[in-house]
């Protein structure tokens, strides 16, 4: 269960709906504009007016000239808020409950970094520094890369072995968080191509 999500607001918001600095708080408008301009989600789920690790983030971090200068060149940045006392409509309190619970959101702030069709590649739960937060954003764009080469190694596999050894190395380096409700297809095409549960895939989903 998200930890202390208790917003009881009712409001009209006009979508798309945009956040202070330009972060869209519309996730199928965000999603659009990304594969528009062919870049990825940062997302952010925050508690905005009563979250003490998301203001002091959006204040110290993520509402730095350099860091949106970084953040632009490679994301659309979404805001998903869950506030207590901020006025919000009954439609964007539902999207944004499904969403938390699409990405298994835990606590606040949380980041997800993600493709333009929602599928995270990266990510990170706590408030960081500015510092953390360009590492952070680094080295989920170098994960991507990682991910994008082991996906095309499992197109040109020849092989149902060659094939299943790429597959499980898209989910070595898919976010281990996300791998059910993201990875779903890769678990299931690797299970049906190895019927001799070589890879041990079954039995650990089993034990699990």
């Amino acid at each position: 269960m998200i930890r202390q999500i208790l917003p009881i607001v009712v409001a009209a918001c006009v979508a798309p709906c945009f956040a202070a600095e330009g972060w869209i708080t519309d996730m199928d408008a965000a999603k659009k504009q990304a594969a528009e301009q062919k870049k990825d989600l940062m997302i952010e789920f925050t508690g905005s007016d009563w979250c003490g690790a998301c203001i002091m983030q959006k204040k110290q971090a993520l509402s730095l000239p350099e860091i949106q200068t970084a953040i632009s060149r490679s994301f659309i940045p979404v805001e998903l808020d869950y506030p207590r006392g901020k006025e919000q409509s009954k439609e964007m309190k539902a999207a944004n409950d499904k969403l938390a619970q699409q990405y298994g959101v835990q606590g606040f702030p949380t980041i997800v970094f993600a493709d333009a069709s929602g599928k995270p590649f990266g990510g990170f739960v706590g408030g960081r520094s500015k510092d953390d937060v360009m590492k952070a954003m680094q080295d989920a764009l170098k994960n991507k890369e990682a991910l994008n080469a082991a996906e095309a190694n499992v197109a040109k596999a020849t092989t149902d072995e060659a094939k299943v050894a790429a597959l499980m190395e898209v989910l070595k380096l898919a976010p281990q968080e996300y791998v059910d409700n993201f990875y779903g297809d890769v678990k299931a095409e690797i299970k049906k191509l190895d019927k001799d549960d070589k890879s041990g895939l079954k039995a650990a989903d089993a034990h699990a």
